[in-house]
C-alpha cells in the first residue's frame, strides 16, 4: 500500500521543516553541565557566560566573554552582522543579552572565569550600580575585544 501525501500538505510540511531548521533562538546555558567551546571548562558561574548563534543555527556556549572573543577571532568565516552574539547579564544570573544592547565593565574586583575581569549588564543602571560598588571602567564592545589577550 502506498501512502500518498497531497501536494499542498507536502508543501506545508516542507515549509515547516525548513523553518524549524532556521530556528535561532538563544538556548539557556546549563550551568554545571555545558562546556565552553574554547577552553572546554564546565560553565559553572551563572553571573558569566556567552553564547554565539550562527546564521545556520549552530549554538556555541562559552564560560566567559573573553572565550567568546577568542572564538570570534579564530573563526574568520563568522559574520557578526548575521551571526548573533549574546552575553550573560551579570546582575540577572543566566539572562542573555545581545552584545549590541549590552553594557560592559572592566573591574578587577569582579574576576571573570578566565581572569580578565570583564562582565556585561543588560542596562546602564545595572552597570552604574556595579561601577559604584566595585569601581572599574565602563567599556565598549570594541574596547573589550581589544582588551582580551
Amino acid at each position: 500500500m502506498r501512502f500518498i501525501i497531497p501536494r499542498m500538505n507536502m508543501a506545508f510540511i516542507c515549509l515547516f521543516l525548513l523553518l524549524q531548521g532556521c530556528k535561532t533562538e538563544p538556548e539557556p546555558i546549563h550551568y554545571g553541565s555545558d562546556a565552553c567551546a574554547v577552553c572546554r571548562m564546565i560553565i559553572v558561574d551563572p553571573h558569566f557566560g556567552a553564547e554565539l548563534i550562527t546564521v545556520k543555527g549552530k549554538i556555541y556556549k562559552f564560560d566567559s566573554i573573553e572565550c567568546m572573543v577568542k572564538y570570534l577571532r579564530s573563526n574568520s568565516s563568522l559574520d557578526l552582522k548575521q551571526d548573533r552574539c549574546l552575553v550573560v547579564d551579570h546582575s540577572r544570573t543566566g539572562e542573555l543579552v545581545d552584545i549590541e544592547k549590552a553594557n560592559f565593565l572592566f573591574s578587577e574586583q569582579l574576576l571573570s572565569p578566565m581572569g580578565e575581569s570583564l562582565s556585561a549588564f543588560g542596562s546602564k543602571d545595572s552597570l552604574n550600580q556595579y561601577l559604584q560598588r566595585f569601581g572599574g571602567q565602563a567599556i565598549s564592545w570594541n574596547e573589550l575585544s581589544n582588551r582580551v589577550k
